[in-house]
């Protein structure tokens, strides 16, 4: 089977990591990949650093991938999908859906996949419900599935809640939580942190203004912000920590900038706050939970889903940075919940066992691949 990933981010972000970890996955079973992107595209470089071996036979495609309606780059894909002789045509971001069923409009053998990795509801109207009729669609949590069948309107059957996934056998190994401090220059008793891209989504400026209702109060935490503004001149980033400053947070709010070792952060804190305003699935949240730290996470979307509230984790209503101090405090008082959450979160996290989701992505191509041939002996 050839499978041709689409995907125009630039960036690395959640979706990208998938999408860099799926192709790897499948190169190992033994499927032929290939991957179009735009040619700013970071994927060939993050592809690389995590496995160059395998990467090095994946098949690179630079597309313009300007929008929805790029008809250039529609044509450019049907060419591949034609000389190629590609099996299965799978987009990754929403503005690739539409030029991918082009590209395999009715008359080319290539199945068509789709991974809703968002929580916004998908476009409705007639044209793109059509556009998507014939694609098997993979939604990343329970939640985004709800919101694309009821976007689309489509069968139930064609949405399968497929969540991402992390690699457990990373956090097999534990580390040691001491040297890890040292390494992160923790230095008070208690260690929080918000890790991915800084934007007012994720939550940052509600985690500085529960941060600051704890300083009010107890000088025993440390806040860690892990991760980068994407934006040119990082200007939500800057208003950040101005912002920190404001609250005399200075000595209890460090920003780290991008973490190259997540899972030596993840071993050097004692719990990892989540407090977005949604989440289609949050790897960081899984990643959390796989190295076995205690999570606090808003009740939205997807988190509501992936942490069990007093069992794995805390969860708070999302916007809500009373509340989210209140969380953390408790756990900063009661190191025995620290750890029960904990050893529960890690047990828990089994379920986003890498091999089991990809396996599940390739049974997805096989019923789509079968969607065509049945299409195709209709019309004979």
């Amino acid at each position: 089977m050839r499978i041709l990933q689409v995907c125009s981010a630039e960036g690395i972000g959640g979706g990208e990591v998938h999408v860099a970890d799926l192709s790897l996955g499948l190169l190992e079973r033994g499927y032929d990949v290939e991957m179009a992107v735009r040619p700013a595209s970071k994927l060939p470089e993050y592809v690389a650093r995590r496995n160059h071996v395998r990467a090095a036979n994946l098949v690179w495609h630079q597309l313009p991938l300007r929008n929805a309606m790029d008809l250039g780059s529609v044509r450019s894909l049907a060419r591949i999908l034609t000389e190629r002789s590609v099996d299965v045509i799978h987009a990754h971001v929403a503005r690739d859906y539409p030029v991918a069923a082009l590209a395999a409009s009715p008359g080319k053998r290539a199945a068509l996949v789709i991974t809703r990795h968002h929580y916004l509801p998908l476009k409705g109207n007639l044209v793109y419900r059509r556009m998507l009729a014939r694609a098997r669609i993979i939604a990343v949590s329970d939640s985004v599935r709800r919101t694309v069948i009821e976007s689309l309107g489509c069968a139930p059957s064609r949405v399968h809640r497929i969540s991402n996934w992390i690699d457990l056998a990373r956090h097999a190994a534990p580390r040691q939580r001491g040297a890890e401090r040292q390494v992160f220059g923790i230095t008070r008793r208690v260690a929080v942190a918000l890790v991915g891209q800084i934007t007012p989504l994720k939550g940052h400026e509600e985690f500085l203004k529960a941060a600051e209702r704890i300083v009010a109060e107890r000088a025993d935490v440390e806040f860690l912000i892990a991760g980068q503004d994407a934006e040119p001149g990082h200007p939500f980033e800057t208003r950040l920590r101005r912002e920190a400053r404001e609250y005399g947070l200075d000595e209890f709010v460090r920003f780290l900038g991008h973490v190259e070792d997540l899972d030596g952060l993840l071993a050097a804190v004692d719990a990892v706050i989540v407090p977005s305003w949604n989440e289609a699935f949050s790897l960081v949240t899984a990643e959390a939970m796989g190295a076995g730290r205690a999570v606090v996470a808003s009740r939205a979307g997807a988190l509501e889903e992936l942490v069990d509230h007093e069992r794995t984790g805390l969860l708070v209503p999302a916007r809500d940075p009373e509340s989210l101090a209140a969380a953390i405090v408790r756990l900063a008082e009661d190191p025995a919940l620290v750890e029960f959450l904990g050893q529960n979160a890690k047990v828990a996290a089994e379920r986003f066992s890498r091999d089991h989701s990809i396996d599940s992505v390739v049974n997805v191509y096989k019923e789509a691949l079968a969607d065509v041939m049945l299409d195709g002996s209709r019309g004979r």
